[in-house]
C-alpha cells in the first residue's frame, strides 16, 4: 500500500466541513476522541478505511454483486433496543453509512474493531473472537437466517443477555426523566455530556420552524390539537465520533 500521512488526510477531510454543517467546538472534541485510542481513531475515520480498501488486496468473497451493507460496522454499533412490535432484540443499531457494496467491507471493519477494542487483553483473545464471529456469520448466511438475537435465542453471551435485559427496562418516561427537568409544558433539557442546551434565539427559531413544518407532514398529526409541534426546548446532541461536530439537535 502506498504510504500516506493519515493526520494530513484527517485534517484535509474535516477542514472542508467546518462552517458547512459542522461546529468548530465539537470538531475539536472529535479530534480529542480520535487521538484517545486506536479504536477511537477507527470509529472516526471510516473515510480513510474506505479510501484504503482498494489497496487491501483481493476481496476474499469475490466475485459477487454488490448488496446492502452496514458500512461503518464496529463493536459499538451493536446494541439492545425495542422494536416496533414491542419486542426487545440485540442487533446492529447504527446505519449512518449504509450503502451497496461487498459484504467483505462489513467483515473487515468489524473484525478490525475486535482487535483494536480488546488491546489490553492481547491479540490472541481478539483473534479467537474474530474466528467465532466469522463462523457464526457464515452459518447465518448459509441458512439465510437474518433474525436478530432475542431472549429466546439459545446460548447467548452474557453481555448480549445483559444488553437485552437493560433495554427491556427502558421506557419513554424513564428516558425523559434522566434528560429533562421541570413540570409538564415547561420542561427543559438538563445540560450534560450528551446534551448542550441551545441559547441562541435565531437557532432556536430556525429549529422550531423546521419541527413545525415536519409535524404537519406526519400521518399522526392530530387536527384537533393546535399545540401539536410546539417546541419546548432544543439542545445540541453530542454523540458518535465520525459524525461528531455535525449540527445535530434534540427537540423537546
Amino acid at each position: 500500500m502506498a504510504q500516506r500521512d493519515p493526520i494530513a488526510r484527517l485534517i484535509e477531510y474535516n477542514r472542508k466541513l467546518v462552517g458547512n454543517g459542522r461546529d468548530p467546538l465539537w470538531m475539536k472534541r472529535k479530534l480529542d476522541r480520535l487521538t484517545a485510542s486506536p479504536f477511537g481513531f477507527l470509529r472516526g475515520t471510516f473515510h480513510l478505511f474506505m479510501n484504503d480498501w482498494p489497496a487491501l488486496g483481493d476481496d476474499p468473497l469475490a466475485p459477487g454483486e454488490a448488496q446492502p451493507i452496514v458500512g461503518d460496522l464496529h463493536l459499538e454499533n451493536f446494541g439492545g433496543f425495542k422494536t416496533r412490535d414491542g419486542g426487545v432484540v440485540f442487533d446492529v443499531n447504527d446505519f449512518d453509512e449504509t450503502a451497496s457494496h461487498t459484504p467483505a467491507v462489513d467483515l473487515m471493519r468489524v473484525t478490525t474493531s475486535f482487535l483494536l477494542a480488546d488491546e489490553k487483553h492481547g491479540e490472541l483473545r481478539a483473534v479467537d473472537r474474530v474466528e467465532s464471529f466469522i463462523e457464526s456469520y457464515l452459518a447465518a448466511v448459509r441458512a439465510q437466517d437474518l433474525r436478530p438475537f432475542n431472549s429466546d435465542t439459545a446460548k447467548l453471551p452474557i453481555a448480549v443477555v445483559e444488553a437485552i435485559d437493560e433495554a427491556k427496562k427502558l421506557s419513554r418516561g424513564s428516558w425523559l426523566e434522566q434528560r429533562v427537568t421541570g413540570p409538564a409544558g415547561e420542561r427543559r433539557f438538563v445540560a450534560n455530556d450528551k446534551y448542550f442546551p441551545v441559547k441562541d434565539p435565531a437557532v432556536r427559531e430556525a429549529v422550531a420552524a423546521a419541527v413545525l413544518a415536519f409535524t404537519k407532514t406526519c400521518d399522526q398529526h392530530p387536527e384537533n390539537c393546535p399545540s401539536w409541534g410546539k417546541m419546548l426546548d432544543v439542545a445540541v446532541r453530542i454523540a458518535g465520533t465520525g459524525s461528531l461536530g455535525r449540527f445535530r439537535y434534540s427537540v423537546l
